[in-house]
């Protein structure tokens, strides 16, 4: 019976660890989302415009709509978005996929992506997904993300069963 009351003692101090450790992630990490301007649509026709696009440390979003202007039936084509960092250093991609564009039809799109840093943003539309190079060496071009979180998380919990634990 001991050993029952026990194991349950310590389910509950790791649930409690685990619940507090997790909402001090979450106060602490708060994304602040600021505008970002700075974006470049290269594409003339369809209408491409942008209604909204924030940026936070980790990650973003970017919403707008594309007009088919161009008089033909769009079919198979891809939106593209090209992301670069304060320095100009290529970051990721991110895409969505027109299958059937009829002509002056009018769709909204809404990315989401998780690129630190992002400062400038490219726009096109393309008949294939197109990784632009990087000006930076691959191996120093690591795109981490949530990895730390990832990592993170676990010896947080770690130390504080630890510290909790006689």
């Amino acid at each position: 019976m001991g050993t029952v009351k026990k194991f349950r003692t310590y389910l509950l101090i790791f649930l409690a660890t685990f619940l507090f450790v997790e909402l001090f992630t979450n106060i602490v990490m708060k994304e602040k989302f600021t505008d970002i301007t700075n974006y470049e649509i290269n594409v003339t026709s369809p209408k491409v415009s942008v209604t909204e696009s924030k940026a936070s440390y980790s990650s973003g979003y970017i919403k707008g709509n594309i007009t088919n202007d161009t008089g033909e039936h769009i079919k198979d084509k891809y939106l593209q978005f090209d992301f670069y960092d304060k320095d100009g250093i290529y970051v990721g991609t991110e895409s969505q996929e027109i299958k059937y564009f009829n002509v002056s039809e009018k769709i909204s799109f809404d990315i989401n992506y998780k690129y630190k840093n992002v400062n400038r943003i490219e726009i096109g539309f393309v008949d294939e997904i197109i990784k632009p190079k990087s000006n930076v060496p691959s191996i120093f071009n690591i795109n981490i993300q949530d990895e730390e979180l990832k990592l993170a998380l676990p010896i947080a919990l770690g130390l504080g069963l630890c510290l909790i634990l006689p």
